[in-house]
């Protein structure tokens, strides 16, 4: 792999300058301090704009939420005026005025609203094209029509760039960690401690995928502005392709959209559990720079960045560009005091190996007994005098990280009513991490130089002088959009093209090629405990490379409006067609695919690409004036699966004018991939099984306590697989108390059938009938193995409960203060591996707590800000599902340790917006310092699913404004 060039990380400071000569400043502006009139020259176009224009030129600060202006515009200005004239005639017809708060400074807020007739008591729910203070009409995800959320069946959460500001998180993933709905899988510490795991099963190391209701990350639909995304150049355990959202920068997203119910009659395959769908910023007026930096309450896992955006009118033309670049440092596991195998402190396992550096050695005393003794050299002796090695020192808790990436978008009016646009984003982020040194057992002869046995002996021993198993994974992202789009007052249409790819290299050095290994111990060219020279060490350590790849080719069309109006509201209709061509290539290193592999079964290079074609339909039915329907329906056909249909049913009852109720029926589907059905035929591994009497006799006997047959297991492709169905339901309500208060709950229900899943072998003997190609036999018609891989077995179900509540406590002199609570109950999550087996429930056992909640406080006085937000994670059993009788056995006497125990952490964030275009904001994440606490079974007390390894951490962002 090419290591940069000293010096190259300077190319994105002369990018950002280059970037920055392109748009000329503002060519007249005024100081609203002293001067009474100034030159306005703001084109028509949407509110949010022309504010942010005027205070370009004014030098004013205006405070606004530009979600709360989606879809209103403003006229031409061209004049001479004075500061309040010119707010007045921009905001003229918007249902905003602009108040004066401080010199210099506005605040907008709404116009009072119409007198009330005498029998109102209270409010009502906004009716769907007005009242933007509650949820401003978006293209709502789900859905093809223009909109406001009320108007929708689907149960959707929106994360504003207000919000993901008050966050104080620095990346994507740490703000969708926190989530109550949400799951994530990033596990730096379970790749870098089991990177064996991404070469021969195509594990996607450096990834960070996110998924929803325990369904997994291939059962959730990643989106960025309504589009698929390209998947990760390195491929999921061989079977498919997840999204990394670790290029996304969280600087450049400006709400996130979560629908959660599943959602295959809009998107297709993968939206079984939900659909994230990331927007990115669309605009800017000015230029500005902004500065990161973060550093942990102990010093370390140091954060800087840097970005700069510039935007604006160049001709008919609207331009917007955004470069950033940062650097992370990573955090090792002896970094942290509480992260250690070591649990004896607490009454639990010492869980420590004796497979350590010089090791150990075991032997047979002349009574025959077994006496384990340290090496020679040792300088780490446990209590009883043994050699042990604390691996969880030598992990990452957190990856090196290093990346780039710049997005640039173009609008340009073609017509009265069509624009055409172009964007185009770049993105590379460089990772490395690491684990602890390859440890292997060794069987020496008496007399063998290094055994200090008085006879043959077993030697415990770690390659520290190979150094930790370190890995480094470069990803490169491209996307390519194209398009024309355009409205009227009944019809809209967009015409889409899109071209994008993700390639990732990766290469791991810390592994050993066995063969050459033992030839130099034979030989005694390799010295066990060393010392010994680099020139060996190179040799008995090559570097492994592995490199993936994936292309997309997408065309999309798709229209919506006005079919009638009827009495009671308009009948709308969204059609749309896409065309879609996926192509995936990950090549393992040579030695993973040759017979003098160091380790496990044959790696193969997977190659595959497929052809999607996809038509759907929503139909929106005004049933009455409180009640509509939605009908929706996709047909999807795949070159390499065939077709799917997927319909989906939603209905939306206004009870009152305070109260709203909304359900949905669905049923979605995910094919299985390309890669999931041209897995090789390889023989996996020689396995001692306890085969039924019936199949009996086998042509390798070994009669044991657990077994009476030793067979050839021989993995091979399924070409018969079919895809994983789903039924999915929601059913909620919104309840409006005027303008201070919001309460909504929606009951979700996904059922998932068919799943993909290896082939379990306990099952399959005790089952022979329904799996016809199973057993092998040799000559002599004895069996001698069995035919595994992939089938459609299992069968998934969930149910859970989501609550959100948003508050306004109060808004007089001393500021307002709002608050909210978001919060998951998971009722069910139950798990059937194969017909007629008995249900597991998993819901409040390993890693499945019932209970998750976020609850916060925002505070805004003129031009401060302050947050604080709580995440809540509940308890949960030690156990892997409920009735396990297994785990825990050995804590009886101390129960308290088979749960891990709910805990909280809190965040705070102190932000000012200045009148002289600069903001700054100080963040303290995790401000309590909480530290993991986990007592999962072979767990080092971190559970990557929910804990923060870092701890206290603090962040400073400043941005100035040109």
């Amino acid at each position: 792999m090419k290591r940069p060039r000293p010096g190259r990380g300077y190319g994105m400071g002369i990018a950002l300058s280059a970037l920055w000569a392109l748009l000329p400043a503002a060519t007249t502006k005024a100081d609203a301090t002293t001067a009474t009139t100034l030159t306005v020259r703001i084109e028509a176009g949407p509110l949010d704009q022309a504010l942010t224009a005027f205070a370009r030129q004014s030098g004013l600060q205006i405070l606004f939420d530009s979600n709360v202006l989606a879809n209103r515009h403003s006229t031409a200005i061209s004049a001479q005026l004075e500061p309040e004239e010119a707010l007045r005639r921009l905001l003229a017809g918007s249902g905003f005025y602009a108040e004066a708060v401080a010199p210099s400074t506005y605040v907008l807020k709404r116009e009072a609203a119409p007198p009330k007739t005498a029998t109102a008591t209270t409010k009502a729910l906004p009716e769907e094209d007005t009242d933007a203070s509650h949820l401003p009409p978006v293209q709502v995800l789900g859905s093809l029509m223009r909109r406001g959320n009320w108007q929708t069946a689907a149960p959707i959460s929106v994360i504003t760039r207000e919000q993901i500001d008050r966050s104080g998180m620095r990346s994507l993933f740490d703000l969708l960690r926190v989530q109550p709905s949400i799951d994530v899988t990033s596990r730096a510490e379970l790749m870098a401690s089991q990177p064996i795991v991404n070469y021969l099963y195509g594990g996607a190391a450096g990834a960070a995928t996110l998924g929803m209701r325990g369904l997994g990350a291939r059962a959730t639909l990643i989106l960025l502005d309504g589009r698929r995304i390209a998947g990760y150049g390195l491929t999921q355990s061989g079977s498919g392709l997840v999204v990394d959202v670790n290029d996304i920068p969280l600087d450049l997203v400006e709400r996130i959209e979560i629908l959660r119910d599943g959602a295959s009659a809009m998107y297709g395959a993968d939206a079984i559990g939900g659909v994230i769908n990331i927007v990115l910023r669309q605009s800017f007026d000015g230029r500005q720079l902004a500065l990161n930096y973060g550093v942990s309450g102990r010093g370390d896992t140091r954060r800087v960045g840097t970005a700069a955006t510039l935007g604006g009118q160049v001709g008919a033309a609207s331009v917007f560009l955004h470069a950033q670049s940062f650097q992370r440092d990573p955090l090792l596991g002896n970094q942290r005091d509480w992260y250690t195998r070591d649990l004896s402190h607490k009454g639990l396992y010492d869980l420590r190996t004796l497979y350590s550096f010089p090791g150990n050695y075991a032997y047979l005393d002349e009574k025959g007994q077994v006496q384990i003794r340290p090496m020679p050299g040792c300088t780490e002796l446990a209590d009883d005098g043994l050699c042990l090695l604390d691996e969880a020192k030598y992990t990452t808790l957190q990856t090196r990280q290093k990346g780039n990436s710049l997005l640039a978008r173009l609008t340009r009016p073609a017509g009265d009513t069509a624009e055409l646009y172009a964007d185009l984003r770049l993105s590379r982020l460089d990772q490395a991490q690491q684990a602890a040194p390859i440890g292997f057992g060794f069987n020496l002869p008496a007399g063998f130089p290094g055994n200090p046995a008085p006879g043959p002996a077993m030697l415990f021993y770690s390659f520290n002088d190979v150094g930790p198993v370190r890995e480094n994974t470069r990803s490169r992202t491209h996307a390519l959009n194209l398009g024309m789009r355009g409205r009227d007052d009944r019809y809209e249409w967009n015409l889409a093209f899109s071209v994008q790819g993700n390639s990732v290299d990766d290469r791991i050095d810390g592994f050993l090629n066995t063969s050459d290994l033992l030839r130099r111990i034979n030989d005694g060219s390799y010295r066990l405990g060393g010392p010994n020279p680099a020139a060996t060490i190179a040799a008995i350590s090559p570097p492994l490379h592995r490199q993936g790849r994936t292309r997309q080719f997408a065309l999309a069309a798709d229209g919506s409006g006005q079919l009638a109006q009827w009495p009671s509201g308009p009948l709308q209709l969204s059609l749309g067609l896409e065309l879609r061509h996926l192509a995936v290539l990950d090549v393992p290193d040579p030695l993973l695919r040759s017979d003098d592999r160091p380790f496990g079964e044959r790696s193969y290079v997977q190659r595959t690409s497929n052809n999607v074609l996809a038509s759907y339909a929503e139909l929106q039915l005004p049933l009455s004036q409180r009640f509509s329907a939605e009908l929706g329906m996709r047909l999807d056909h795949s070159a390499a699966t065939g077709s799917a249909f997927s319909p989906k049913l939603g209905l939306r009852w206004r009870a009152s004018d305070v109260w709203l109720l909304h359900a949905t029926a669905a049923r979605g589907h995910r094919p299985p991939s390309e890669l999931e059905l041209q897995q090789p035929m390889q023989l996996s591994e020689l396995r001692p099984l306890n085969v039924p009497q019936a199949l009996l006799p086998c042509s390798q006997p070994s009669p044991t306590n657990d077994s009476n047959c030793t067979l050839e297991i021989i993995s091979r492709n399924n070409l018969s697989l079919r895809a994983e169905n789903s039924r999915s339901f929601a059913l909620g309500t919104t309840i409006a108390g005027g303008e201070r208060w919001r309460l909504s709950l929606d009951w979700i229900q996904i059922a998932r059938d068919n799943e993909i899943t290896p082939l379990p072998i306990t099952y399959a003997l005790q089952n022979p009938e329904q799996f016809p190609n199973l057993l092998r036999y040799d000559d002599k018609g004895q069996l001698s193995g069995l035919n595994v891989g992939l089938v459609n077995l299992g069968r998934t179900h969930t149910r859970s409960l989501d609550g959100s509540l948003q508050w306004s406590v109060w808004d007089g002199a001393a500021g307002s203060l709002s608050a909210h609570v978001d919060v998951t109950y998971l009722e069910r999550r139950d798990v059937r591996v194969a017909p007629g087996a008995s249900t597991t429930a998993f819901a409040g056992y390993d890693s499945s707590p019932r209970l998750r909640g976020r609850a916060g406080l925002d505070w805004t006085r003129a031009a401060w800000t302050a947050s604080a937000n709580a995440n809540y994670v509940g308890s949960y059993r030690n156990a892997t599902f409920a009735g396990d009788t297994e785990s825990c056995v050995d804590l009886q006497s101390r129960p308290r340790y088979c749960t891990t125990p709910q805990f909280a952490t809190v965040d705070l964030v102190l932000g000012y917006a200045s009148p002289r275009r600069w903001n700054a904001r100080l963040s303290i994440i995790n401000a309590l310092d909480h530290k993991p606490v986990y007592y999962g079974a072979n767990a080092a007390n971190y559970n990557d699913a929910f804990d923060d390894p870092v701890g206290r951490y603090f962040s400073v962002d400043l941005s100035y404004r040109f």
